[in-house]
C-alpha cells in the first residue's frame, strides 16, 4: 500500500476533486506500472535486479490484478486523468487490500498526496472495518525523522483511528 492515507490537507491545500470509477483498460497500463515501481521501493524488492524484477515479479503482480475476485478503482481529476488507485478483493468477514496508490503530481500541477484521495478510494470501495493487505509498502523516500518505517505502517495506524483493523497477509500466504 504505497500511499499513506491520506489525512485533512495541511496548510492552504484543499481537498482534491476527484471522480471515483472502475478501472478499464485504458487505465491499466498505469495501474500496474505504478504498482511496479513502487514495490520495487520496498525494502524486500530494492536489491533485486531488475532485469529479475521484470522477469518474476510484474507477472505476479499482473496475476493479481487478472483474478476474477480483484477489483481496481480509480480515482479522477476533473481532466480524467487517474490521480490515484486501490485493488482489493471483497471478503465474507475480511476484505483484502492488494494495494493503493495516490499518485505524487501530474505533470506540473500541485502535490496529490494527502488530500483526500486514499481516503475515497477507501470509502468508495466499501470494505468494512476489518482488512488483510498482502502487499508491505516502499520505505518513504523522504521521511524526516530517520524511521525506516513502510509505508503501509502508517496507514494501519490512520485506520485504526477510523475504527479499522488492517493486518498483513503475504499474498502467497493469502491466495492459498
Amino acid at each position: 500500500m504505497t500511499a499513506l492515507l491520506d489525512a485533512a490537507p495541511e496548510g492552504p491545500r484543499p481537498p482534491l476533486a476527484i471522480r471515483i470509477g472502475p478501472a478499464t483498460a485504458k487505465e491499466m497500463p498505469y495501474v500496474i506500472g505504478s504498482w511496479a515501481e513502487s514495490y520495487k521501493l520496498t525494502p524486500k524488492m530494492q536489491r533485486m535486479p531488475w532485469g529479475v524484477y521484470k522477469d518474476i515479479i510484474i507477472p505476479e503482480l499482473r496475476a493479481v490484478l487478472d483474478r476474477g475476485d480483484v477489483e481496481v478503482l480509480c480515482a479522477f481529476n476533473a481532466a480524467g486523468e487517474v490521480v490515484g488507485w486501490v485493488a482489493f478483493t471483497r471478503g465474507r468477514r475480511v476484505s483484502t487490500i492488494h494495494w493503493i496508490h495516490t499518485r505524487y503530481r501530474v505533470g506540473v500541477g500541485d502535490e496529490l498526496r494527502r488530500r483526500g484521495v486514499a481516503t475515497r478510494l477507501l470509502d468508495a470501495a466499501q470494505l468494512g472495518n476489518r482488512l488483510a493487505y498482502t502487499f508491505r509498502g516502499p520505505l518513504p523516500r523522504h521521511r524526516e525523522s530517520g524511521d525506516r518505517i513502510t509505508a503501509d505502517e502508517p496507514l494501519v495506524k490512520a485506520l485504526a483511528q477510523r475504527g479499522v483493523t488492517a493486518v498483513y497477509v503475504p499474498y502467497q500466504e493469502w491466495r492459498i
